[in-house]
């Protein structure tokens, strides 16, 4: 196969009519190839934008939207109570898990030092009293409907696509064929 093999088979979007980074290169201006070979050597963007926490105004936090099926799995192991998931548990440990920092106004909260502040750190959990991570998810957040919002949104951006007490992701086989 060349270059020359590589077309477009349908028409561009709609959306390439108003994002030209979406529309086909022209003539001359590198093959579908190039454009391909450059797009997988660009880096994840894996952080989300802040998320307003709706009952803490003025505060917003930075989450890490790279997770996996087998981290969504362990965390759901560790959220079972019993044999069941705990959703709002669930949702703690993901918000807890993928923190990067937390901003107030747009400014980096910190604790003394150039480090953002997460739920894991010790000046955060000490503010709030609490011993786990999860625990300071909770109280930061106020209402536990915020942090099943929250750790579902999050879910969503990283591509699963169910809510998280619906994912299945118990099943979740290499989609790639053995040779």
């Amino acid at each position: 196969m060349t270059d020359a093999d590589l077309t477009l088979s349908a028409p561009a979007s709609p959306q390439a009519a108003l994002d030209p980074e979406l529309a086909p290169p022209k003539r001359g201006e590198g093959s579908l190839l190039e454009a391909l070979r450059v797009e997988l050597t660009a880096e994840l963007d894996e952080e989300l934008d802040p998320m307003e926490v709706p009952e803490r105004r003025g505060f917003a936090v930075v989450y890490s939207k790279a997770i996996t099926a087998e981290l969504l799995k362990a965390w759901q192991r560790r959220a079972k109570d019993g044999k069941n998931i705990d959703p709002l548990r669930l949702s703690a440990i993901i918000l807890a898990s993928q923190c990067r920092r937390i901003l107030h106004r747009g400014v980096l909260v910190t604790a003394g030092s150039e480090e953002p502040v997460t739920f894991r750190d010790a000046a955060f959990l000490e503010l709030y009293g609490v011993g786990r991570a999860v625990e300071a998810v909770r109280a930061f957040y106020l209402l536990d409907g915020h942090v099943l919002s929250a750790a579902d949104e999050l879910v969503k951006a990283a591509g699963f696509g169910a809510d998280l007490d619906d994912a299945d992701i118990g099943d979740l086989e290499d989609p790639t064929p053995a040779s």
